[in-house]
């Protein structure tokens, strides 16, 4: 099913704010199996080409999200996580994240930016 409604600016409703933390959490699994096709695939179009091999040890773990905010289609919200290595694990560490929505698909995008048609 898809909903046909325009909302500028708002904070994301529910099934918005549960949408951007799927594809969060998707791009975060495809991330710690290291595969690249599976990293693209989770990500925006626009900076799949920059996509590389992760270089980093253990599996990152989502925490939380909060202050999901959708402007057309871009939303950016604060992401906690922590990595696990072996046995020990890091501090919790809040980061911004950007999200962008291709045709009715959230998708992790950092840099994203709202795009305002005139």
């Amino acid at each position: 099913g898809s909903q046909d409604g325009d909302s500028a600016d708002a904070p994301a409703d529910g099934t918005q704010a549960v949408e951007v933390r799927a594809a969060m959490q998707r791009y975060i699994d495809a991330y710690n199996t290291g595969n690249v096709d599976q990293i693209k695939s989770a990500t925006c179009t626009g900076l799949r080409d920059r996509i590389r091999a992760p270089q980093g040890r253990g599996m990152v773990i989502l925490d939380g999200m909060s202050e999901v905010q959708v402007t057309g289609d871009v939303a950016q919200s604060l992401v906690d996580t922590h990595v696990t290595d072996g046995g020990r694990a890091t501090q919790t560490k809040t980061d911004k994240a950007t999200f962008s929505n291709e045709q009715g698909t959230w998708y992790f995008c950092p840099n994203a930016q709202p795009s305002y048609s005139t």
